[in-house]
C-alpha cells in the first residue's frame, strides 16, 4: 500500500460549520487517450497547467500523450495555445497569467 503526503487545513465559518481543505502536494497529470476529443484535451491541459500561474496544488505538472495523438495534432495545438497565453497584471482580464502569489516565489521563478 502506498501513502501520499496530505496537508489538511481546517477552519471555522460564520455559521459554526467546519471546512476542510486537503492539499495532495502536486505532481498531477493528464493522460490523453486516443479516444480523447483533442481540442478539448488541449484546452483543459493548458488551463490545468497555467491557471493561477501553476501555483495551485492541483496544477498539471505531467502530461502523458500516446504517440499517435501527439503526432496527430495534439502537440501542434498544445504549443499554439501556449504561445497565445498573455502574461501581465491581473487587472487586465485579457491576461491569463498574472503575478506570482508571494515575493519568495519571484526568486524561485528567476532561478529556473
Amino acid at each position: 500500500m502506498e501513502f501520499f503526503p496530505v496537508s489538511l487545513i481546517q477552519g471555522g465559518t460564520a455559521d459554526g460549520s467546519v471546512q476542510n481543505y486537503a492539499s495532495i502536494g502536486g505532481k498531477n497529470f493528464h493522460v490523453i487517450h486516443k479516444s480523447a476529443e483533442i481540442r478539448n484535451a488541449v484546452m483543459q491541459s493548458v488551463r490545468a497547467a497555467f491557471e493561477y500561474q501553476g501555483q495551485k496544488c492541483s496544477a498539471l505538472s505531467r502530461l502523458y500523450v500516446s504517440a499517435s495523438v501527439w503526432k496527430g495534432g495534439f502537440k501542434d495545438q498544445f504549443l499554439e495555445e501556449i504561445a497565445k497565453i498573455r502574461v501581465g497584471p491581473a487587472q487586465d482580464l485579457g491576461n491569463f497569467v498574472g503575478p506570482v502569489m508571494y515575493a519568495g516565489l519571484v526568486r524561485v521563478v528567476r532561478s529556473c
